[in-house]
């Protein structure tokens, strides 16, 4: 009984530390898993990865007790303590920069590593790999870096329309490929409406993962089954387009959207069940190897300790343990502290939203497109259009980001010079920022005209930062430096707001600017009794 005392008294900071950083791990990446559906099966890989950890205990062979390996532990303490120092600067570039791919790879391998070097000097070096394979399998869910998954996307969605429009003439449907768009007589398909073929990719590739390791494969059978996987979910994917284009060519584009989460999830489950089936053709006759070998009668449990030794190791697994408790706690109240430091030096700032005209008989309120949420991860987003009694035409477009959930780059690089272009608009950028004065704001301008072919549309955007001490914008891309920037200045995301505005049939830049100005005193409000030092309290606690 001392002794299941005094294992559970050393194992229990360690259990704490192990726990507290794959919460972590798991609280980063389930953004990415609630609102890019390509990640949606994020949400299972953790249970994944308990099934196949079970399952690895289950069968385990004799492996190498930890106090027969007599190398030194140095190397060990060494990597450790140097993985567990880098949670110091990952922590504080992920406070910064939340959304940054390249954050979330290196949590998750940081946290992964620490784990295995964990396995690997309480239990020994056999045991870290026979775990190895369930406890890197999270890595699957981590969301791919941009300048590979975006390129991928680009030629899976070439590839798959150019099989479509084949596909639909052979069978006398008329269909033309723009690049990533699939036009047919009733309109234009989109990669909204029809995707990628990414997300199916990615999935089968997990799904392949998991069942190789589930039957226990060998290398060989492993490997075919990922290419065969992705054969399948492609083929799939075309299918699914197939189907989707030709509703949309019968009964218009509108239809798609009735069918198109269906077809999803049943290509999923279709595509699960011929890789089952496909993973058990494989495994058929394959004789028992050394993993369904069972312990002797009068073996020790693998990994336990001898009693001589016993003692040793529980006392220097438990001051480790709480040595490494007590870094992590140090690092979670340092970045805390560095970054509330400086946000108690930032202005206060007045809330403003928008009041839509509903009383125009013109008014409409434009849904905003999945994608959109998708890319942007907004916390408030709404879009309107209405003609005023002059004739012009309006559309505002308005985002709000809360504090604490996305990093400031998005907003400041999702700006109408660039998205207009990629829609196939021509814009040209005027350089001077317009700053106009509304219900005690001084909120900035950048002004854009925008050729269609209709005459000249002005485009204006106001990019607001709350509590900021200058309102001046500069749109940015997200290199490396402006990543780097808001950490040494202790800026985190403290809140933002885009508002853009369309105007056409309106006679002028100048007659543009002074029919805006009026405008938004008709549609801004304002919050004076709470300010955006509250909401940023309240954003942090949530």
């Amino acid at each position: 009984m001392v002794r299941i005392l005094q294992s559970t008294r050393s194992w229990l900071p360690l259990t704490f530390v192990l726990g507290y950083l794959w919460y972590s791990v798991i609280d980063q990446l389930r953004g990415e898993w609630t609102v890019n559906p390509q990640y949606s099966y994020g949400w299972v890989v953790p249970f994944l990865c308990v099934g196949l950890l079970l399952r690895r205990l289950q069968t385990c062979p004799d492996l190498k007790r930890r106090d027969t390996e007599t190398r030194s532990q140095t190397s060990e303490v060494v990597w450790f303590a140097l993985l567990a120092f880098l949670w110091l600067p990952t922590r504080l570039v992920e406070e910064a920069n939340p959304e940054w791919r390249l954050i979330s790879w290196a949590l998750a391998i940081d946290v992964v590593a620490l784990t295995l070097l964990s396995i690997r000097f309480t239990l020994g070096s056999a045991w870290a790999r026979w775990l190895a394979f369930p406890i890197c399998f999270v890595l699957v869910a981590v969301p791919w870096p941009t300048p590979i998954e975006g390129p991928l996307i680009q030629s899976l969605t070439r590839m798959n329309s150019a099989i479509v429009v084949e596909l639909l003439g052979w069978a006398g449907i008329p269909a033309v490929q723009h690049g990533n768009l699939i036009e047919v007589a009733t309109g234009t398909i989109g990669v909204s409406e029809a995707c990628s073929g990414i997300r199916s990719f990615q999935t089968s590739l997990m799904i392949s993962l998991f069942f190789g390791e589930f039957y226990r494969m060998g290398l060989w059978r492993r490997l075919l089954l990922i290419p065969a996987g992705f054969i399948m979910a492609m083929a799939f994917n075309v299918c699914r387009m197939t189907f989707l284009t030709l509703i949309a060519a019968e009964k218009g584009v509108d239809a798609i959207d009735k069918y198109h989460d269906t077809t999803g999830i049943t290509i999923t489950l279709v595509c699960t069940a011929g890789l089952w089936g496909l993973a058990m053709l494989f495994n058929r006759g394959r004789k028992s190897g050394i993993e369904n070998q069972s312990l002797g009668a009068g073996s020790q449990k693998p990994g336990t300790p001898s009693p001589a030794n016993f003692r040793a190791m529980s006392s220097a697994l438990f001051r480790g343990s709480i040595a490494v408790l007590a870094w992590i706690v140090l690092v979670e109240l340092g970045v805390e502290s560095w970054y509330r430091w400086h946000e108690a030096r930032l202005p206060k700032s007045v809330l403003w939203s928008m009041d839509w005209p509903r009383g125009n008989p013109t008014f409409e309120e434009v849904p905003l497109a999945p994608r959109t949420k998708q890319l942007l991860r907004y916390d408030e987003g709404s879009s309107a259009a209405w003609r005023e009694a002059d004739g012009t035409a309006w559309q505002m477009i308005y985002f709000h980001w809360l504090p604490g959930r996305i990093a400031v780059q998005l907003a400041k690089s999702h700006t109408p010079e660039i998205c207009l272009p990629a829609s196939g608009h021509t814009v040209e950028t005027l350089p001077d920022i317009t700053y106009l004065s509304v219900r005690g704001l001084n909120l900035p301008f950048r002004k854009y005209i925008l050729n269609d072919g209709g005459g000249p549309v002005y485009v204006f955007y106001c990019l607001w930062e709350d509590r900021a001490r200058d309102q001046s914008f500069q749109t940015t891309s997200l290199t490396y430096g402006n990543r780097l920037e808001p950490i040494l200045e202790g800026r985190r995301n403290v809140g933002q707001r885009s508002l853009e505005i369309v105007i056409r049939g309106i006679g002028g830049l100048k007659a543009a600017e002074a029919a805006l100005a009026q405008q938004l005193e008709k549609v801004i409000t304002t919050d004076h009794a709470h300010t955006a030092g509250t909401e940023l309290q309240n954003g942090r606690s949530g």
